[in-house]
């Protein structure tokens, strides 16, 4: 039973052996266990026996067994380097063995040919790896052979492992050596020495290299002994001289023995600048980079710059200005200067109420016993039978005062209203000072403790005519009486006794230069500070010339002359009601006659009285006044007629122009010609050659000629326009313009006419008679300034009133030194944005420079034959709200050629000479003939010598004063 159970663990450890499971649960079942097993023993006794039999029948199963083992040994070792031998599958065991035998064989066969062939205790397998390297030189060499340039170079001496190795080492670093020093070889020597006969040429230059070093030092010597003529710096004449130029050299410097001073005294000052520490300036300038024009120029921004620097990192201040932000302080300062004047003016009115101390005075009685607060309590109740303004002044003043501490009265009222001792002032100011008699003013002088005294000496002095007589045309003017003898007003008097004046400069009523220019060079010797204009010419700024050709002077009036002012204050209502208008005539019959023409055709006019409402109550009344009565006021545009001509019948002007022939004519009209704001329109019967002036007449005679002329031209002697033709006050500005023109902008320096000028000025690139721009840089002009009130609030607020609005920019010279790239785009930005604004402005409002036309050569050939149909004169007048323009002396008239290509022109017809560059065409040309009196889209023929007929058609009549009757 003990036998049975072991059974199994017995069987297991037979079944190992014969590569059976060991677990002993495969041999439960005895029977078929012993079964399985003797099954595979009887196997592999099998395969024992058959290895046996392929081994030997010598062997054993356990030596045939250990047989196996070898030559599986054999095999895996043998693998790496044998090549695979097929085997049949008969015999494989002894196969496999005779074949690899039979590979060992060979191995041991090569070994033993390597071993009778190497050095005695050469190991083989450092004589394997000699082999390998062996066929790798035979490789190289072979390569070698194969390469051109090897056999171009070595050419017969290239002879693989025969090559004498020696010989090419020594001719490679001969031709080394030959290269090291090719640099100071002769042309040639350096291909000589290094080809095939280099060894005799070697031999040969031997002994000429050692005479030519002899005969080296023997020049060196020559050289040496010039010594004592003196000091000889060939380092500084480009080196020593090499034999070979020292003969063109020294003959060079014989024949420039002229020059030698100038070259001495130039080493002489570089020396001396050397010294100075300017060395790297000298050397760019020595060696060409620097054109010598421009070493001053260097000099100065190299000089320049570096102090600037210095002065920046001194004053710590200037380092940390920014434009940007200078400008915020500006802004900022400008709105406090606005609101402590508002608060300022808050404060004295709040102290003066403060102070108020009316007396109450007699309160009881009669009515006529009551005085002060008492009186004038009762008199505010009071709807009518009020006491007489006098009497109340007696009775009440003292309260008056306290509560009205400040009276505005003429001189007149003074005296009426004022009794002597009853009231006094602390203060007194005197306004239109110029035509206050002493007389009249003494009594408001006497009544006061401190004087003021404004006024114009240039302008009118006190008058005591009638305006007969001041309109006498048959009256000899060196007859005529003068005002008053010796001094004239209480102006004449205090000039005398206050000294110093105090001359208020700045003249910033006029928008537009040109109507203060002629009187401040008349009459105020340039003195006056005049801001200019954006706007060269512009049809609502500046002085108008408006010839009345068919005026006639008759009875002291000009009728043609009044009727062309009627229309135009007519037109000027019903097209510019925003704008206040006057009326001033030299006379004050042709005022007369001007106020009944307006009367008669401005009735049931719709506009008109809409018009003179308007501005009646904007306290800017329209009037019409003759000279002697408008001293004071001002207007948006003024008409001015001039009323002199010629007689009915007469070629001439009568030279008696009344009051202006007197020795003070030329004040009256120094006050006629400064009343306008933005316009004035001078409507003249007269060319200015009709006033006759030489040194005998009187300045108002001459004035008056004067005044025609620029009026007419736009010229007037030693008063220019817009551009001043002055230069830049500084190189800061020149800079700026500088780089403004590389961008191709057009920059004028010093833009204005008397007093004050705009740094830098940039048209217009298509309508050059406007300033796109204008650039203020921190100059003289802005450091000269006595205020920071006048410096960067009062200027900038006149100029922006002016038109230069969002056209001005301010460069300042930190922010240009520091970054001139960065501020040239920041005004290049900046002039793009206003010339795209600009061009938003309708064309019409500016007068074009240059217009095109006809060849001067042809116009003056030209004959005109006008073949149009004339309005009826005697007809009904147009319609106001649609009037019709027919062309006339200063209109600018747009017309086109009908013939072949259309050609539109645009030309100005004038009463001066013909300027074509600018588009001015006289009125007595035949192509000025033929275009007065159409309208638009009348057409008329034109009839050129040799050419065909030619039509034009008239496209669009532009006037700047437009009349509406024709």
């Amino acid at each position: 039973m003990v036998s049975l159970i072991a059974a199994p663990k017995a069987l297991c450890l037979v079944a190992d052996g014969l590569g059976l499971p060991t677990s002993t649960l495969s041999y439960q079942d005895l029977s078929k266990a012993v079964a399985s097993v003797e099954s595979r023993a009887r196997s592999v006794l099998e395969v024992g026996e058959a290895i046996t039999k392929n081994i030997g029948s010598n062997e054993s199963l356990a030596s045939s067994l250990e047989v196996l083992g070898i030559v599986d040994a054999v095999e895996g070792a043998a693998r790496p380097f044998l090549s695979p031998i097929g085997i049949e599958h008969s015999g494989t065991v002894s196969g496999l063995v005779g074949a690899r035998q039979e590979q060992t064989g060979s191995v041991m066969a090569l070994i033993d040919y390597l071993a009778s062939n190497a050095k005695p205790g050469f190991p083989a397998r450092e004589l394997i790896g000699a082999t390998q390297s062996a066929l790798d030189s035979r490789a190289y060499m072979s390569t070698v052979e194969r390469d051109k340039s090897f056999a171009s170079t070595f050419g017969p001496y290239l002879l693989g492992l025969d090559t004498n190795r020696a010989a090419i080492a020594l001719s490679l670093e001969w031709a080394r050596s030959v290269k090291a020093i090719a640099s100071k070889l002769p042309p040639g020597a350096t291909r000589a020495l290094m080809g095939t006969q280099a060894k005799e040429v070697a031999i040969k230059a031997g002994p000429l290299i050692l005479q030519a070093n002899d005969e080296l030092a023997s020049y060196k010597e020559e050289m040496a002994s010039m010594g004592h003529w003196g000091k000889l710096d060939w380092m500084a004449w480009g080196g020593s001289p090499m034999p070979a130029d020292a003969v063109s050299r020294l003959e060079s410097a014989k024949t420039a023995v002229t020059s030698l001073l100038a070259w001495s005294k130039f080493l002489a000052s570089r020396d001396d600048a050397r010294e100075l520490g300017v060395s790297d300036l000298l050397n760019l300038a020595e060696s060409g980079k620097l054109p010598c024009e421009f070493l001053v120029s260097g000099f100065e921004f190299v000089f320049y710059k570096s102090l600037t620097r210095g002065i920046i990192s001194t004053h710590r201040e200037l380092s940390r200005f920014t434009g940007a932000g200078h400008e915020r302080l500006r802004a900022d300062f400008a709105e406090m200067d606005k609101e402590l004047i508002a608060l300022n003016g808050a404060m004295y009115a709040a102290r003066v109420d403060k102070a108020k101390k009316p007396l109450t005075g007699v309160s009881a009685g009669r009515a006529g016993d009551l005085t002060e607060m008492s009186l004038l309590s009762k008199e505010v109740k009071k709807q009518k039978r009020h006491v007489p303004i006098r009497q109340l002044l007696r009775r009440a003043g003292r309260s008056l005062q306290e509560l009205k501490p400040c009276f505005m009265m003429g001189p007149l009222s003074v005296a009426q209203y004022l009794e002597q001792g009853q009231l006094h002032f602390d203060l007194l100011v005197m306004d239109e000072a110029s035509q206050l008699r002493p007389e009249d003013a003494l009594g408001a002088i006497a009544r006061c403790k401190q004087l003021v005294v404004v006024g114009d000496p240039k302008q009118l002095p006190p008058t005591n005519f009638f305006d007969r007589l001041m309109d006498g045309d048959d009256e000899d003017p060196e007859d005529a009486p003068s005002v008053v003898d010796g001094v004239e007003s209480i102006l004449g008097i205090c000039e005398h006794l206050y000294r110093p004046v105090r001359t208020l400069r700045w003249h910033y009523r006029s928008r537009h230069e040109s109507l203060i220019a002629f009187s401040n060079n008349q009459f105020y010797d340039g003195r006056l500070v005049v801001f200019p204009s954006p706007f060269k010419r512009s049809k609502r700024l500046g002085v108008n010339y408006r010839y009345v050709k068919e005026g006639v002077y008759q009875d002291r009036r000009n009728i043609p002359e009044a009727q062309r002012v009627v229309d135009a204050v007519m037109e000027h209502m019903l097209t510019c009601p925003n704008e206040s208008l006057g009326v001033v005539t030299l006379n004050q019959t042709q005022r007369e006659l001007i106020e009944d023409m307006l009367d008669k055709k401005t009735r049931d006019v719709k506009g008109v009285a809409e018009y003179l409402a308007h501005h009646e109550g904007a306290g800017w009344k329209f009037f019409v006044k003759n000279l002697e009565n408008v001293q004071g006021d001002e207007r948006d545009v003024i008409f001015v007629s001039t009323t002199f001509g010629k007689p009915a019948g007469s070629t001439s002007v009568r030279q008696n122009f009344g009051p202006i022939n007197r020795p003070d004519g030329w004040r009256r009209l120094n006050v006629l010609f400064t009343r306008a704001r933005k316009r004035l329109d001078l409507f003249t019967s007269m060319l200015p050659t009709d006033v006759q002036a030489d040194e005998k007449v009187s300045l108002g005679r001459r004035a008056l000629r004067e005044y025609l002329d620029y009026a007419k031209t736009g010229v007037l002697q030693n008063v220019r326009g817009s551009a001043t033709d002055r230069e830049a006050d500084s190189d800061f500005e020149v800079a700026v313009a500088d780089a403004l023109r590389q961008e191709g902008y057009e920059v004028e320096p010093q833009v204005g006419v008397a007093g004050y000028f705009i740094d830098l000025g940039v048209r217009h690139s298509e309508r050059r008679s406007e300033f796109i721009a204008g650039i203020e840089c921190d100059g003289v002009t802005y450091h000269s300034s006595l205020s920071a009130r006048d410096r960067d609030r009062i200027r900038q607020e006149v100029l922006e009133s002016l038109g230069w609005q969002g056209r001005i920019i301010r460069v300042w010279s930190t922010d240009w030194f520091a970054d001139p790239r960065g501020q040239t785009h920041r005004l290049l930005d900046f002039l793009s944005a206003r010339e795209r604004l600009s061009l938003e402005t309708p064309v019409d409002d500016f007068e074009d420079e240059i217009v095109k036309d006809f060849e001067p050569e042809l116009i003056e050939e030209v004959q005109v034959v006008i073949e149009k149909a004339k309005a009826d004169d005697g007809g009904a007048a147009p319609e106001l709200d649609e009037p019709e323009v027919f062309a006339d002396i200063g209109d600018r008239i747009t017309y086109e050629t009908l013939d072949g290509l259309r050609e539109r022109h645009t030309v100005q017809i004038v009463d001066s000479p013909s300027n074509l560059r600018l588009g001015l065409l006289n009125d007595e040309t035949p192509l000025a003939e033929a275009l007065l009196g159409l309208k638009a889209g009348e057409e008329s023929a034109l009839h050129v010598p040799g050419q065909a007929p030619r039509r034009l058609r008239v496209l669009a009549v532009i006037r700047q004063a437009q009349s509406l009757y024709e």
